[in-house]
């Protein structure tokens, strides 16, 4: 028997490039319909992928409003008239509002947490924990995510499952020399790249102190910075005051990292409480041999030593001398860029993912069905 296409209600901030949320979400409406599920959307802010996700077959519904009486009442009008068979959450005000037009629509709730926990703040993990507890499914991006989930928000493990984010390889239009070129760097210049929200936990000042010793003893080098975030002046100011403004661009968030991952030589993610890591995987498919801070989710992305190089959170040192090995050695950098890529594919698959994806809200819809018929039963 051919099972029941689903449609699944999406209730989220918003549909921007800029973040990993909205890219994970596109990956799977790309390959939805394959799966026999549709998608559609309530977005209560500004929604720059719209096109993207009409392309794929989803529907996109924008209330621009922040208020939970109108995020409810579309969230409840727009499961009646796609009737959805599940409704999905991303974040704190999402789940408070899913939660509710889940009871009024007798759907079951299912939760996705995108970052750890550990650097939620007291109010939001208070919040969250409160309303996951009443989910029927938390989807976590990493082990890491769910054991956070857990450890701050005390919210049972069987309740919880991984499921890791799907990661398309960003796309090229320009080669590395075209890129590097305005920037001031040569064909010889070793480019040490980062991309990410220019936030406490992602440690940037690390990666700035490690490539300040770096440059003094390689000063054909640069280091190119993707991301924007209330630190960004403080790390401007940072870099400067070791000397090395020159040799740092920052950049602030671009549509085409790809051109911009192609001009690096290696991918540096200093952050100690990655919850996963799309701007990894990212680099990890361009071929780029990944340098991550040992904490949060990046043992869970490559094999230290194989598929990537793992270092001590906050070692200044220890990032130093990574980098220097690989600055000198372009073979080990070619055998870790071609093994990350080859993890990449196997884990991320964004195909096997939205299957995983599907099926785990299918058992969900036949488990919250079987309890209503048994309910019916009993009344």
């Amino acid at each position: 028997m051919v099972p029941k296409e689903i449609t699944q209600l999406h209730i989220i901030e918003g549909l921007s490039d800029i973040g990993g949320t909205a890219r994970m979400l596109l990956a799977l409406a790309q390959y939805a319909r394959q799966k026999r599920t549709s998608l559609v959307f309530v977005c209560y802010r500004a929604v720059p992928l719209r096109d993207c996700f009409l392309k794929f077959g989803a529907e996109v519904v924008s209330i621009d409003t922040l208020s939970p009486f109108a995020i409810t009442t579309a969230a409840i009008e727009t499961a009646r008239k796609y009737h959805a068979d599940v409704i999905c959450t991303h974040f704190t005000r999402p789940i408070v509002t899913g939660l509710i037009a889940a009871k009024v629509c007798r759907l079951p709730l299912v939760h996705h947490i995108h970052g750890s926990a550990c650097g939620w703040s007291r109010r939001q993990r208070f919040i969250e924990g409160m309303f996951m507890r009443r989910a029927d499914l938390i989807i976590c991006n990493s082990a890491h995510t769910r054991d956070s989930v857990g450890n701050c928000c005390g919210v049972a493990f069987e309740r919880t499952t991984v499921l890791p984010c799907p990661v398309e390889e960003r796309q090229t239009t320009r080669e590395a020399n075209v890129v590097r070129s305005p920037l001031g760097w040569g064909d010889s210049t070793i480019v040490v790249g980062h991309v990410g929200g220019m936030i406490g936990l992602r440690d940037q000042r690390t990666l700035l102190s490690a490539f300040a010793s770096f440059n003094r003893r390689c000063p054909d080098s640069g280091l190119l910075l993707i991301g924007d975030g209330p630190l960004r002046r403080e790390l401007e100011a940072f870099a400067g005051e070791l000397g090395i403004s020159g040799q740092v661009k920052f950049l602030g968030y671009k549509v085409e990292v790809g051109n911009f991952l192609r001009a690096m030589d290696i991918y540096v993610n200093p952050a100690y409480l990655e919850g996963f890591g799309i701007a990894v995987g990212e680099a990890m498919l361009a071929r780029l041999p990944v340098v991550l801070a040992n904490g949060g989710s990046h043992p869970e992305l490559v094999v230290d030593g194989e598929s990537g190089i793992l270092y001590s959170p906050g070692d200044v040192r220890a990032l130093l001398g990574v980098i220097e090995k690989l600055a000198c050695n372009p073979a080990s950098r070619f055998k870790l860029g071609e093994a990350a890529r080859s993890r990449a594919l196997d884990i991320f698959s964004p195909a096997e993912i939205t299957s995983r994806h599907v099926a785990l809200l299918s058992d969900v819809i036949e488990e919250t069905n079987r309890r209503r018929h048994k309910q019916q039963k009993v009344t």
